[in-house]
């Protein structure tokens, strides 16, 4: 008796995958002949995906000299796939063109005398399989199976019995591209750091298992992926699997460790067990608390220092820019020098428009920064003012003046009174001027005409008006 099996895959069906097993049971006894050659098959699609309980055809064609060459023999069999996706045929009980037939003859002096001894129908054939992927090469007769993966400590096992120890120091990747390779029966699985492990596949695959696939192994941090589903966590250490910004990862006895950030001005350095340690003193450390009595071209800004970083702080105050992260480079406001809370008005801003500002602090270490507030100028408005009552009337003079309450966010350019015989006196009638700024001031006007009625109030010039 003689048997075989053939597996390989067909790409060339329209979008289908035909996945092939082939079984072949040739009897020899003699003087007689087989009766047909049996063939199995799993029918899948593109997307791997069984095609069950539909109808199909299959065709087999034998051809001389070359896969290309002529044509010998061809038949077709119509059959249906069960719920697994698999049929089953007999190569020579096909639908044929034309019948063929097995002539026998004997020469029993080995002298080129034959003598014809019988003939009979030809069912079962001479054949070959040619199996072309989509590239137009060919896949070489392989086993392919489907198997868990699982892990114990150091060791990963396949679930039909095959097993690997794992070398010292393989859990310590992260994030790395894994590649198999086989050699006759040694499978060698690889990581690109150069670590590496190999077994010898001892897994018996001659069943006709329609499960059976092709799967993608992978890994990530400590952990290893059978694209089907399956993984195993590796034993041993790990590179954690969160981290912020600033922090740094070192190794502290076979085991991951992380050290924080250092404060501004810090130093790293090892200490005596070679580990890394920050040290020295740094910048002073600088909280912007507030923004307060925002106006047009103005604000208020609070700022805390709790610590001038182990060296005394020889200059403080606020900067202030329209970007954000403003320096000493930038605007600057000096208040003074030394630690605690203080406030700083800046002025000369822009109406209506977005600033940045910050406290900082300086020592013999550098300049330390505090957090970014924001805050938009107001749109500047008119002066508010009031106009005080007329005294030291004559015939031809008097005194009043005015009081202005807020600039209106923009800076008094001019004030005064103006006056007229008719209501509402403006800067088109007579005037005077009597200084720039907020504040109260005084008037004394002369040159009146006597025994006349006269209309007075103060006024206020900003940049609105």
């Amino acid at each position: 008796m003689l048997g075989f099996r053939l597996a390989f895959r067909n790409t060339t069906m329209k979008k289908h995958t035909l996945f092939l097993v082939l079984q072949f049971w040739g009897i020899c006894l003699l003087g007689q002949v087989p009766l047909g050659i049996s063939f199995q098959g799993v029918v899948r699609n593109s997307m791997n995906e069984i095609i069950d309980n539909e109808a199909i055809k299959i065709r087999f064609t034998i051809t001389k000299g070359t896969s290309t060459g002529p044509e010998v023999f061809k038949e077709i069999h119509a059959t249906t796939t069960n719920n697994n996706g698999l049929f089953s045929l007999v190569i020579g009980n096909g639908e044929l063109d034309d019948p063929y037939f097995l002539k026998r003859e004997i020469d029993i002096d080995s002298d080129g005398n034959y003598e014809i001894v019988g003939d009979s129908e030809f069912w079962t054939v001479p054949y070959s399989f040619y199996a072309s992927t989509s590239d137009s090469s060919r896949i070489a007769d392989s086993v392919v199976y489907k198997q868990e993966i699982s892990g114990s400590n150091d060791t990963i096992f396949l679930s039909d019995g095959g097993f690997v120890k794992l070398p010292a120091g393989f859990a310590d990747t992260d994030q790395q591209n894994l590649s198999t390779s086989r050699t006759g029966n040694t499978v060698s699985i690889s990581i690109e750091r150069g670590n590496s492990i190999s077994f010898t596949d001892e897994v018996n695959d001659s069943d006709a298992d329609s499960s059976n696939e092709i799967q993608t192994l992978s890994i990530q941090h400590d952990t290893i992926f059978l694209s089907e589903g399956s993984y195993v966590k590796l034993p041993g250490d790990t590179v954690p699997s969160e981290s912020f910004d600033g922090q740094i990862l070192y190794r502290n006895n076979n085991k991951w460790d992380t050290l924080e950030r250092g404060l501004p001005g810090q130093v790293l350095i090892t200490d005596n067990e070679g580990f890394p340690q920050w040290s020295g003193n740094t910048y002073p450390i600088v909280s912007t608390l507030s923004v307060s009595a925002i106006t047009a071209t103005s604000a208020n800004i609070s700022v805390n220092i709790p610590s001038d970083g182990g060296q005394s702080i020889s200059s403080r105050g606020v900067v202030f820019h329209t970007s954000d992260h403003p320096t000493i480079g930038n605007s600057i406001q000096v208040s003074g020098s030394g630690t605690g809370s203080f406030t700083v008005t800046v002025n000369g801003l822009l109406p209506n428009t977005t600033y940045y500002v910050r406290g900082y602090g300086v020592n013999s270490i550098g300049t330390g920064y505090g957090n970014t507030l924001s805050f938009m100028t107001t749109m500047p408005t008119l002066p508010v003012l009031t106009t005080h009552a007329v005294s030291s009337i004559t015939q031809n003079s008097f005194k009043s003046g005015g009081v202005i309450t807020s600039d209106g966010g923009s800076a008094v350019i001019a004030r005064g009174l103006v006056w007229n015989t008719a209501p509402n006196p403006t800067l088109s009638n007579d005037y005077s001027e009597d200084g720039s700024g907020p504040g109260n001031y005084i008037s004394s006007i002369s040159g009146l005409t006597d025994n006349t009625v006269y209309y007075v109030r103060a006024y206020a010039t900003n940049s609105i008006g």
